[in-house]
């Protein structure tokens, strides 16, 4: 298993974990086959004395010295021993430590893998606190977001040495895995591009605000120097990637396969649909029904939809599909925005339907193929993403995604709602595919507001259209710039290729503006 391991073309680009043995709770959440396991098998070749390389390819490893202490780990995996009730988990653990009753006198690590499958797993969280807390470094994952809220409320004060922790991960023992960005993927797949990425400090959020803070800024006149030295190296090598990006998502298993063989092949859509079918299951949830809601959300990618109207399309009632969309969400696979009125700055319009968005391309194709009947799904995720009536939509869908990355990195915390920070916008008659309200959390990135847009306090309202076309039209122009005008600041308008600086907007290529994202 180590040699698979290590053998990856992709490595996840999420938080790491450092090798601290405190007595804390950790969680790490994000959708299914993201890598959470494979990441926490290397942090337990870490723990058992092997130095971990990252190369190119895939990891070197080595043997090194045992760490210094009596440190042991414990790895319990839920879905393999087939744990079901909070009661077994709690059990299994409890029978580890008295046949080994040796591991609970030192420091320790306890992993238990997919912990919220387990029914009623906070309780399963807080028996573990209770025998093992004092001297152990629990990390527990899950696909599920809606867990940690209840993990926070259920562990209250009881999370261990959290203070400690949030000296060495800021953001806290909460860690939430996504899908990699496209800044990410590139960095992996290109030394090249990843090396200026790094020399020109956009894989840092403070030079990406900046640079974002200045287009936005109305007494800038020109591109950063950044872009263009980047559009000039790399740009089409760009477009080929992010051509590939739309088909393999930010998946790392699925990226590897892709680049590895050219395809992907049809088992690897199955294996993810029937994981999110079973975690459905789990919750007595009806496949169906979950077929059905999911189908017409994609259909419906970039145009507002109401829950009753999807009842209505798919003749069930609207808690029933309430219940199924709600699932969909907490388990990494759906995301939605409420309507923003620019004009009367006002949220939540009563009688706006929201908006949906896939948390990842290959998650669109993966569900696509299972309710449209294809048995093809690769050849068919290649004409959607070429096709004119569709490749919008995948746009669309990809920027979304992409800003509930940057408002999460910008708040420091997964624990914030991104749909308090992204809209999709009203402008009298017209719309504007998004409104971002950007978090002002960071004195860094207050002063930049204050010092590039004039804004005092608070934070900017920044609206965005997205077309796949090499400009904007002129029909969609109309509306950002009266966006423009009513919040002060420079729209952003981006395309599939063309780049230029105007006085109320600015349009950037797709795979430049998710570089700074």
């Amino acid at each position: 298993e180590i040699e698979l391991l290590t053998k990856r073309t992709v490595r996840f680009g999420g938080q790491e974990i450092p090798v601290i043995a405190l007595p804390v709770v950790i969680t790490v959440r994000g959708p299914r086959q993201i890598g959470k396991t494979t990441f926490l098998k290397l942090l337990i070749l870490r723990l058992l004395g092997y130095d971990i390389q990252p190369l190119k390819r895939g990891y070197l490893v080595k043997r090194r010295p045992r760490i210094a202490g009596n440190l042991n780990v414990i790895y319990i995996d839920c879905d393999k021993l087939g744990i079901e009730e909070h009661r077994e988990l709690i059990s299994v653990a409890e029978s580890v430590l008295r046949e080994h009753s040796e591991i609970s006198k030192g420091k320790f690590y306890l992993f238990v893998d997919e912990v919220t499958n387990v029914r009623n797993w906070s309780r399963a969280a807080k028996g573990l606190v209770e025998i093992a807390l004092s001297s152990a470094t629990i990390i527990l994952t899950g696909s599920h977001s809606l867990d940690v809220r209840i993990l926070s409320e259920t562990l209250a004060g009881r999370r261990g040495e959290e203070r400690i922790f949030r000296q060495a991960i800021p953001s806290g023992p909460d860690i939430e895995y996504l899908p990699l960005r496209f800044r990410e993927y590139v960095a992996n797949l290109n030394p090249g591009i990843r090396d200026l990425l790094w020399d020109l400090g956009l894989m840092t959020i403070t030079k990406r605000m900046e640079l974002l803070t200045d287009v936005l800024s109305l007494k800038t006149t020109d591109i950063p120097s950044e872009l263009n030295e980047i559009k000039i190296k790399y740009g089409e090598e760009l477009e080929r990637y992010f051509y590939n990006y739309l088909l393999t998502g930010g998946i790392p298993k699925v990226i590897d396969e892709y680049y590895s063989y050219g395809s992907i092949d049809s088992s690897t859509y199955e294996t993810y649909i029937e994981l999110v079918l079973k975690d459905a299951y789990r919750l007595g949830l009806s496949e169906r029904v979950l077929l059905d809601v999911i189908r017409e959300i994609i259909e419906s990618i970039s145009s507002p939809i109401g829950i009753a109207k999807i009842a209505q399309k798919i003749g069930l009632g609207r808690d029933t599909v309430f219940r199924h969309i709600e699932f969909l969400e907490h388990a990494f696979v759906l995301m939605y925005l409420y309507p923003y009125d620019i004009t009367k700055d006002k949220k939540y319009i009563t009688g706006m339907p929201r908006k949906y968005f896939i948390i990842d391309p290959f998650i669109i194709h993966a569900f696509r193929a299972k309710t449209l009947g294809f048995t093809t799904p690769f050849e068919i995720s290649k004409e959607y993403v070429v096709s004119p009536s569709l490749r919008g939509r995948l746009f669309e869908n990809v920027v979304a995604a992409h800003l509930r990355y940057l408002t999460r990195e910008v708040a420091g915390t997964p624990l914030y709602i991104y749909n308090e920070f992204i809209y999709y916008g009203k402008v009298n008659s017209g719309e504007i595919d998004f409104v971002v309200h950007l978090p002002a959390y960071r004195k860094s990135i207050r002063k930049m507001y204050r010092e590039k847009l004039g804004i005092v306090s608070g934070a900017p309202y920044i609206p965005i259209e997205v077309t796949s076309e090499e400009k904007i039209d002129r029909r969609y122009i109309t509306s950002l710039v009266k966006a423009s005008s009513a919040k002060n600041i420079r729209g952003i308008a981006v395309t599939s290729k063309n780049m230029g600086i105007y006085k109320t907007f600015v349009e950037i290529p797709i795979h430049l503006f998710l570089l700074l994202i």
